[in-house]
């Protein structure tokens, strides 16, 4: 008994460790043998922004001083940013935002207030339609969630 269990073993530690060739790999896959898959990056999607490439920054640092904190993030397209808050808050670990918000934000420029004009909702798709100072904003949202009465960007 005791036999037949290691030798159990000792066929499953050989089974798991013979490295299996590409062609095999490739077919498990669904390619063909010996054919490569070439596989392509994909940028990340802009959904969650109303159609705007979206931007992750990352807390570099903070500083504190007698009433208030400073933390600077440093963003995945090169630009740099400093946001002054109170010092009883913490400093977010990241963020993700917009291109477009991040330059008001540099610049100092109060973001746009949008009011929910309509819901449009089909099989597939669910999108809250905002009205932002007459332009017109498709904000694509998951079926889970609502619109809200108000967007700023």
């Amino acid at each position: 008994m005791a036999r037949a269990f290691l030798f159990g073993l000792m066929a499953m530690a050989l089974l798991l460790s013979t490295p299996i060739s590409e062609a095999k790999a490739q077919q498990f896959q669904g390619g063909e043998a010996g054919a490569f898959q070439q596989f392509q990056r994909v940028q990340p999607r802009a959904v969650p922004f109303g159609g705007e490439q979206a931007v992750m920054c990352v807390r570099d640092r903070e500083i504190q001083r007698t009433g208030s904190r400073t933390c600077i993030y440093s963003c995945d397209n090169g630009s740099s940013i400093s946001r002054q808050i109170s010092r009883t808050r913490f400093c977010e670990t990241s963020f993700q935002t917009t291109q477009r918000s991040l330059l008001n934000e540099i610049q100092n420029i109060e973001p746009t207030q949008c009011r929910l004009r309509r819901l449009r909702q089909t099989r597939t798709d669910k999108i809250c339609i905002y009205d932002c100072g007459g332009e017109t904003v498709n904000l694509p949202v998951a079926h889970s969630q609502t619109c809200d009465r108000r967007y700023s960007r």
